[in-house]
């Protein structure tokens, strides 16, 4: 019975522990994307391309200039940016350059979220667009200009119908030393969120409300969702584990502030959405460290489960180290 106790215990520690280790790096990686983008948009030659481009529209010349700036820079970057997309938008939203080219250049996004942070996509016949700004629902909520880099909420590429979040930071018409700047553009790095790497027993859901169908607990990762129709979205968590994420998020986040949390992220019948495998599970908040709460809390969710293997495994350990009586 003492051997089973502690068996469990250290089951229960190991997913808590490796829980909190996943969002952690997750967490990194989301970071280090806003580092890159905060280098990049410092750049003076990028502000007076995009200055230019504002200007005058219809300017190939300057277009192709600001084109190859975007090119260079993304090649400087190496194994950081390869196989990423780099996309510059203009005071209008309108796409002035993208690395690698694509036919979406000369096209207007001003709709989409990672242009203006409103936290979800506008519809593209939306009168109000005309007016719409860059990053203006994001620099309404931070307190400093210098905190506004930005995480986009959930969509679909139209291509693939895979789940793609989008990060991005303004680009802005001074220096960072000189005060009243004004937004001028947005440059953004779109992301598939499968290319977050999950372990084979993890997967990440949304807490905050999604886009699709403006509900909670939208699964947008895990190892065996796979590919699904443009009708077919991923399956949600229960009603039991969003309550549990809500709690342990709003205790995370008091906790960052100085307050003694307490909450456990551990659940004993953790069902998996994706395969209806029940087992033990622990799950933690993505909320990115150094980082304001308005943009460090994402949202998101890691889960790790207990896979049998792990179990076993888990249990002899536990078993090997605990003397006989």
């Amino acid at each position: 019975m003492q051997n089973s106790h502690a068996a469990e215990a250290a089951r229960v520690r190991n997913l808590k522990l490796s829980a909190g280790f996943l969002a952690q790096a997750i967490g990194d990686e989301i970071d280090l994307r806003w580092r890159l983008l905060e280098t990049e948009v410092r750049s003076a030659e990028l502000r007076r391309l995009v200055m230019a481009t504002n200007a005058a529209p219809e300017d190939q010349a300057v277009r192709r200039e600001l084109s190859s700036w975007l090119n260079d820079r993304k090649s400087c970057r190496g194994t950081v940016a390869e196989g990423a997309v780099w996309a510059v938008y203009g005071a209008d939203g309108v796409q002035v350059a993208r690395s690698p080219r694509a036919n979406s250049v000369g096209r207007s996004f001003q709709h989409r979220d990672y242009f203006h942070g409103f936290g979800r996509d506008k519809p593209e016949d939306n009168p109000e667009l005309a007016a719409v700004k860059p990053f203006e629902y994001v620099l309404r909520q931070v307190t400093s200009e210098h905190d506004a880099v930005y995480m986009s909420c959930v969509f679909q590429s139209s291509n693939t119908n895979r789940l793609i979040v989008s990060f991005a930071a303004p680009i802005w018409d001074k220096p960072d030393e000189e005060e009243n700047r004004t937004a001028i553009g947005v440059f953004a790095i779109p992301v598939e969120i499968k290319d977050f790497e999950l372990p084979l027993n993890a997967m990440m859901f949304q807490l905050d409300n999604d886009p699709f169908e403006n509900k909670p607990g939208l699964v947008i990762a895990h190892p065996q969702l796979g590919n699904r129709s443009e009708e077919q979205l991923p399956p949600r968590i229960s009603e039991e584990v969003f309550e549990t994420a809500r709690q342990l998020r709003a205790e995370r986040l008091m906790r960052r502030g100085g307050f003694v949390a307490t909450a456990d992220g551990f659940i004993r019948k953790f069902h998996d959405p994706v395969t209806d495998v029940v087992s033990l599970g622990a799950m933690e908040p993505i909320i990115i460290q150094g980082r304001p709460d308005v943009v460090g809390d994402t949202g998101w969710f890691v889960v790790v489960s207990e896979t049998e293997a792990t179990a076993t495994t888990q249990t002899d350990s536990v078993n090997e180290e605990t003397p006989a009586n």
